[in-house]
């Protein structure tokens, strides 16, 4: 290690002074194996400095057959490295060297500068390179790098190779490339991994097909992709959900068009969860046609539905939901509307929402305080603030708040009071949570949910069956609080998720030896038999299915841990 240092050090002394060496004749590197080290050291920089082509074909011959001194070994390298990217010509040369060492190192270099040279000499490599998998990679990735449209036949040639790191790369270029042909065959490798005995994992070659078909950008390729926005591995039904809202108003239609037709309920939610992501405000027409038509039919449905206009801005989404505060009666969809109107709601817009659920409360008050306790336990502060002031609703959602809420909704709740000018009923919101907590110990539970409408239905769920609730957003998040080391009970999580799916998250959780006995409870609106058997596989104990109430809940979790 010292006499790495040592060569870096006195490098960079001798780049800083090489103005003062240019009148010296480079020496020759003649008799180079028997100097010392230092000599060796001071001579290769003497030939970095003054950058000789002259000196490349001594470099390359010592870069065959090495001195033997690491140290020594590596400068070299480098040395050759600089030079042949300073000198094309050579560089290009390099590539019929007789070393295959040679050759791919100049191959990765020729890549690494965009060589346009270097084309024709890289493509009669992949074909004499065709048994060395080593090599034939480095050909390909470099010339992926240089861009050259005259590549795309040797990535075809090359797209489903027995070895999976060539086969991305060609996969991965052809998308960059944009080459509509190989279409079919992207679809394939994603098809393939469908089957189930190989739906338990995603492949690495259905990975970079899916970048592949966005990068193409095609009608085509966006339906297709749409088409299987709920493929039999979770992993891949996140990179393609992921890519297509990446993708923003151009995946759309392909998005609506699948709604329109769709009898799948996976795919519905899916499918309106990826429009709700997008946020793209005409997507509100199509969602609430699918929720006034029945297409958005089943609870769970109704519940992506409504989340979904929650997303989009606008007063058609704030209407629609204001509405469907009276249509519905499900504890769990009421609050999907809640939280989607409150996230939507300005000031203006939400006094007016509480005026109308004040007028609502004489008529129909057994209507009105579901709604009341879905805005109380959600923590939709801008709607709780609004209607804490009226003379009707404030004393019920003020108790229904103390009494329902949990600890951390009720200090969101008080803050939205005090930015009212509430500072009263703000303290007295936090201190009737003073002593009904932490009283006992209380179990630990870790909820995880792309949902903010079912984190908060967990959060609610602490308060009812008396556990700490911690929440998170997806599998990444929950992974980050393990690993800083929070502690847990029980784990609850969703299946499909963005940045981190709770398959991923249950396989990593399952991966740390101290967790191995880790109660997990996967919730789901998944129906298939297969998506089961992958959970179980990655080490979910057992299973919710959406929706369900906290007593059901609580009855799942006691038949997996006890009371």
């Amino acid at each position: 290690m010292w006499r790495g240092r040592l060569v870096s050090c006195y490098f960079k002394l001798i780049l800083e002074n090489k103005q003062s060496n240019q009148g010296v004749t480079m020496s020759s590197l003649d008799g180079f194996r028997d100097l010392d080290f230092m000599e060796q050291i001071v001579l290769l920089g003497d030939v970095q400095a003054k950058a000789d082509g002259a000196a490349i074909a001594e470099l390359r011959e010592l870069f065959v057959t090495p001195v033997g001194d690491r140290a020594v070994d590596t400068m070299l390298r480098k040395v050759l490295r600089e030079l042949l990217l300073r000198h094309p010509k050579e560089l290009v040369g390099g590539l019929n060297a007789e070393s295959l060492e040679l050759a791919r190192f100049c191959v990765v270099l020729s890549g690494e500068a965009r060589l346009a040279e270097a084309m024709a000499p890289l493509m009669e490599l992949v074909r004499a390179w065709r048994e060395d998998r080593e090599a034939l990679h480095d050909c390909l990735i470099a010339l992926g790098r240089i861009g050259d449209h005259a590549a795309v036949p040797v990535f075809r040639e090359n797209l489903v190779h027995e070895d999976d790191f060539i086969a991305c790369a060609c996969v991965s270029n052809l998308g960059i490339f944009g080459d509509q042909i190989c279409q079919p065959r992207l679809e394939a490798m994603i098809n393939a991994n469908e089957a189930p005995e190989r739906s338990g994992e995603c492949l690495a070659t259905t990975w970079v097909a899916v970048e592949a078909l966005l990068a193409l950008d095609s009608d085509n390729a966006l339906a297709y992709l749409a088409s299987k926005i709920h493929h039999a591995n979770p992993t891949a039904r996140r990179l393609i959900q992921q890519g297509l809202v990446h993708k923003g108003d151009r995946a759309v239609p392909f998005l609506t068009d699948l709604l329109g037709r769709t009898e799948d309920t996976d795919e519905k939610i899916l499918l309106a969860n990826a429009l709700g992501y997008i946020g793209y405000r005409a997507v509100a027409n199509d969602l609430i046609d699918a929720l006034e038509s029945g297409r958005l039919g089943t609870a769970n449905e109704r519940f992506a539905g409504y989340e979904a206009l929650g997303r989009i801005p606008g007063m058609k989404s704030i209407v629609f939901l204001q509405g469907a505060l009276w249509r519905e009666t499900d504890p769990l969809v009421l609050l999907a509307i809640v939280k989607g109107l409150d996230g939507l709601s300005v000031d203006a817009v939400a006094q007016g929402v509480a005026k109308d659920i004040e007028a609502r409360l004489a008529e129909t008050s057994e209507a009105v305080r579901p709604v009341l306790r879905a805005v109380a336990t959600s923590g939709a502060g801008t709607l709780f603030a609004a209607l804490a002031c009226l003379p009707g609703c404030g004393p019920l959602v003020l108790e229904m708040a103390a009494l329902d809420a949990d600890a951390l909704t009720r200090e969101a709740l008080a803050q939205s009071l005090s930015a009212r000018g509430m500072g009263r009923e703000a303290e007295a919101l936090r201190l009737s949570g003073a002593t009904d907590e932490g009283s006992w110990h209380r179990k630990r539970m870790l909820a995880v949910d792309d949902s903010e409408a079912m984190r908060s239905f967990y959060a609610q769920f602490g308060s009812f069956a008396g556990y700490d609730v911690q929440t998170a957003e997806n599998g990444r998040v929950a992974l980050d609080m393990v690993e800083s080391g929070d502690e847990f009970d029980l784990v609850v999580v969703d299946m499909n998720m963005p940045v981190m799916d709770g398959i991923e998250l249950a396989t990593k959780l399952r991966a740390m030896p101290e967790l191995a006995a880790l109660p997990i409870l996967m919730a789901t609106t998944e129906s298939s038999k297969s998506q089961a058997r992958i959970a179980r596989n990655a080490g979910v104990n057992t299973f919710v299915v959406k929706p369900f109430t906290h007593d059901q809940l609580r009855e799942k979790i006691v038949n997996l841990v006890g009371n």
